[in-house]
């Protein structure tokens, strides 16, 4: 009996679970690349009930998957692979069914033709340029490029002086704060450009003009960056991965093009110069592709003034090389052999000066190897890919200063090499003085990388692990002259020294990430969380940078909320947040400067006859370097909000960043002992030779005398909020609609106390030469501004019509130096006794005028109201290998003139500037 019932029970059990599988249908897929519609294998998938009950599942090596048992109703249905764009849809499943899922790219456009930055969908914020964007925008250089982001607007090319970049700032225009723009890091092909080996800049050319030649600590000059073989750019305004190291603001990641192309020719001219480029790219049968082009520009600041250009040429050969190893392994190669040069001839026009003829030559080479070999597993492995980056690049850097000099009165010429009492020799009151400034900085980079991937039960992972080495040399020869015949007669500083003998600047970093993308029924959640480490190489033990460790933590997280229907479209919002440490090394000419050579007059005997006349000195020599030098570091952190609904987007950001040990000249003043010798009892008619310093009465004096040198003395903080709104094209009218813009607020000051003499005379005493105040605060600028672009392009595709015109508004700008309040907080004796600065001080008939007076229109807030300008740009197809553009910036203006402080402010618009160029495909 017992057996009949557990049989009938066993029935039951098999009939229940039968008809339990056969309530649930099928649901499979396959996952494919929008653009190549190769399967995508390994995509994770999330299928989400309205209960909240997930099915998750992997695609195969050839993109399929397969979920059995699903109950029929809606789903949320997710899918995400890394280096696309997350797909987030929903679907009702009434049967067995199968669909295709497209993932586009992340820097896929989804054959949409966007001609502005557009910004990123990932995990910090970025702006991304495509090749469509640089050939509407026609640049000159990679500067142009900088008007298509949040905050930007167009500017007139000016070659006259380097273009460095400012990433979120206001703007100022000091060397003192040039550590946001030295610490930009620009990647091409994977390769950082290394900029700590320039010191290309005439070391006693005080005042004489050319100093906007001068990109020495300021970074990247983007004028020697050509845009006619970049395929695509990003820039990183957030935290970026910790991949990217020695850096403190941001991330300018530059991929050129690597694939077959026909011949392309483009011939371009505008007010202040031409351009022409051609490149083409070869495909052979090995899977092995060769890029190659060429580019020449040549601009004149002021086409009137035929002696000021700037000459820069660039040519590149690019190799791509794949091989396809056994059980799924594959090996490629990209190795790319690149020039870049440019000639700058600057001088005064010979039939005006004919006795005073200027020249300033400046000539700059530089060849490089970059190579980076990619050896990947196949799909399934835990270990995905293993990447060595080996590179080099050398420059011929030659400047060539030639000036005409002419005194008003006897000067000495610093040719003493040893400290101590010694006769000077006194210049001629015309003479030529030449200089030659030899620079041959050797750059290598190395770089191991592996990747590894792994999914868990709702999450997908990747990490990355890499080291890195980065090497500096300057094999040149420095400053050449002639120390009889000085550039700058009145400064007597510096003494010829070979760049050759400067030890060379390496870094060492280490890094360790995790990606990671978990969900959690139908929201899901994105980390990116690593540390960098950087160590400065090659110092000796009085450095205490020696064996210092940097660790730069950094962590970024996005939530995608799940999807909201709207009449039948999903709206997808998502927000994010980041922060981190940026870590930037000093450069070599911050860490090694050239000694100071500090000649004071003893005697200054002057005679009719000038055998007899004699100036003595006294020398001392000064090492500047600062030993107690450290990095800079910038902390920074952003919050965004992004919204997207059938193509259109809205990304809102709010960013604070603090970097507060900036590098910056700071001045330290010491007491100097030298001779004054009493020369007012000699008679100049009976002498027959010069005077004999023992015969001349004379008195110690003692006295402040200041230097400079490389401090972490800057702050700069920057804060603000950047939008971008992109339409979807509208279909009727072909037209796209496009709003970005930022609000900046910048500060910047000194964050160390600072030294400075003032220029009183107190009976007959020269006040400086017996106190120095040290103030809290001497520098303190406040920087703010609000603009919008409005962007409008229409793409008439049938006809092959690109048209766009921005509206660049500037509601307002202002500046301010808010902290500034005149009263040192010590000062220096000529003892080089450090005293506090007090209220009885404020009495004393000396030091009363340490006290520096302001007067309120300098410390008042000053704002400049809205003004806006028109752009224009066109292009058109003729066919498939001829297109013509042409451009106008700032073709209509509204500039109303202002009242401020009750005085009428007139305005006038900035020129008008435009051009056109023709490209050909051949």
């Amino acid at each position: 009996m017992s057996k009949r019932y557990l049989l009938i029970l066993l029935c039951l059990l098999i009939s229940y679970i039968y008809s339990q599988a056969q309530s649930g249908v099928s649901f499979s897929g396959l996952v494919q690349d929008s653009e190549t519609k190769e399967p995508l294998p390994f995509t994770t998938i999330y299928l989400v009930s309205e209960s909240g009950k997930i099915h998750n599942i992997d695609s195969d090596v050839k993109g399929f998957f397969s979920i059995e048992g699903v109950e029929k109703g809606k789903y949320q249905i997710t899918i995400f692979n890394f280096g696309y764009e997350t797909l987030i849809n929903y679907i009702v499943i009434t049967q067995n069914s199968s669909r295709t899922y497209l993932l586009a790219p992340l820097s896929d456009t989804l054959n949409e033709v966007v001609i502005t930055a557009s910004e990123s969908k990932g995990i910090t914020s970025a702006s991304k340029i495509d090749r469509t964007a640089m050939e509407h925008l026609q640049p000159t250089s990679f500067t142009d490029l900088l008007s298509l982001l949040p905050g930007g607007t167009t500017q007139t090319p000016d070659m006259s002086q380097a273009n460095t970049i400012r990433l979120r700032e206001a703007g100022i225009s000091s060397s003192d704060f040039n550590t946001t723009s030295l610490g930009t890091q620009f990647v091409i092909d994977g390769t950082p450009i290394n900029t700590s080996a320039n010191m290309q800049a005439v070391a006693s050319d005080i005042s004489t003009g050319f100093d906007s030649y001068n990109a020495v600590n300021s970074g990247v000059d983007m004028r020697t960056i050509s845009t006619d073989n970049i395929e695509k750019v990003e820039i990183i305004r957030g935290i970026p991965s910790v991949q990217y190291n020695n850096l403190t603001s941001g991330v300018v990641i530059i991929k050129r093009r690597q694939q077959a192309t026909p011949l392309q020719i483009r011939i371009k001219a505008d007010q202040y110069g031409k351009l022409v480029s051609a490149g083409k790219g070869f495909e052979f049968k090995n899977k092995t592709v060769i890029s190659t082009d060429f580019d020449f520009l040549d601009s004149r600041n002021d086409p009137r003034d035929r002696y000021n250009k700037y000459k820069r040429i660039g040519a590149s050969v690019r190799l791509y090389k794949k091989w396809v190893l056994a059980e799924g392994y594959e090996m490629d190669l990209q190795s790319n052999i690149n020039y870049s040069g440019n000639i700058d001839n600057v001088k005064n026009d010979p039939d005006i000066e004919t006795l005073k003829e200027d020249s300033y030559k400046s000539s700059f080479h530089s060849g490089g190897w970059h190579n980076t070999l990619n050896f990947t597993a196949p799909e399934g492995v835990a270990f995905r890919r293993l990447t060595f980056n080996i590179s080099s690049d050398m420059s011929w850097d030659k400047i060539e200063r030639r000036r005409f000099v002419q005194l008003d009165r006897d000067r000495t010429a610093p040719v003493n090499m040893e400290e101590g009492e010694h006769d000077a020799e006194i210049l001629p009151y015309k003479y030529t003085a030449n200089v030659t400034v030899d620079g041959k900085p050797l750059n290598l980079y190395s770089k191991l990388e592996s990747e590894f991937r792994f999914h868990t039960l709702h999450s997908t992972h990747k990490v990355l692990a890499g080291t890195s080495l980065m090497y500096a040399k300057n094999f040149g020869d420095g400053q050449v002259y002639d120390l009889t015949r000085p550039l700058n007669p009145i400064s007597s500083y510096y003494r010829p020294r070979k760049y050759s003998s400067i030890p060379p600047s390496g870094q060492w970093q280490m890094y360790l990430e995790e990606n990671a993308t978990i969900s959690a029924g139908k929201s899901h959640f994105s980390i990116q969380a690593g540390v960098g480490t950087n160590m400065q190489l090659f110092l000796n033990e009085k450095y205490a940078l020696k064996g210092k460790l940097y660790f730069d933590p950094r962590l970024n997280l996005q939530w995608k909320f799940p999807g909201i229907r709207i009449s039948g479209q999903e709206l997808i919002i998502d927000l994010a947040g980041g922060m981190g440490w940026l870590t930037m090394m000093p450069t070599m000419s911050q860490l090694y400067p050239d000694n100071l050579y500090m000649d004071f007059v003893q005697m200054n005997y002057w005679n009719p006859n000038p055998s007899y006349k004699r100036i003595n000195l006294m020398t001392y020599i000064v090492n500047p370097t600062n030993y107690d030098l450290s990095a800079a570091r910038n902390f920074k952190w952003e919050v965004r909000l992004g919204f997207s609904i059938h193509r259109n987007e809205l990304s809102i950001t709010y960013f604070n960043e603090d970097l507060e040990s900036g590098f910056r000249s700071l001045a330290i003043y010491s007491p100097y002992e030298y001779k004054k010798y009493d020369t007012g009892g000699i008679d100049g008619s009976s002498i027959t030779a010069p005077p004999a310093l023992e015969t001349v009465p004379y008195a110690w004096t003692t006295v402040l005398n200041g230097y400079s040198y490389t401090g972490n003395g800057s702050r700069t903080l920057k804060k603000g909020v950047e939008f971008q709104f992109a339409s979807e094209r509208i279909k009727a009218i072909n037209t796209r609609f496009t709003v970005n813009g930022a609000w900046l607020n910048t500060i910047y000051e000194n964050s160390e106390p600072v030294y400075k003499g003032v220029s009183q005379v107190v009976n007959g005493v020269a006040l400086s030469d017996r106190y120095i105040g040290l103030y809290e605060v001497d520098d303190s600028y406040l920087r703010e501004q609000f603009n919008t672009n409005f962007i409008v392009d229409t793409w008439l595709e049938k006809i092959g019509l690109k048209l766009s015109a921005t509206v660049e508004c500037m509601w307002f700008s202002s500046r301010q130096t808010p902290k500034i309040s005149g009263v040192p907080i010590s000062y220096i004796d000529v003892t080089g006794t450090l005293h506090p600065y007090t209220d009885t001080d404020k009495n004393d008939p000396y030091l009363k005028h340490l006290v520096i007076s302001y007067s309120s229109a300098v410390l008042a807030k000053t704002t400049t109201p809205f003004y806006l300008y028109v752009n224009f740009k066109a292009s058109k197809d003729f066919g498939k290998h001829l297109s013509v553009s042409f451009f106008a910036d700032r073709i209509l203006d509204y500039v109303p003139d202002y009242v401020q402080n009750g005085y009428l402010i007139r305005r006038s618009a900035a020129s008008p500037y435009f051009g056109m160029e023709i490209n050909i495909k051949i």
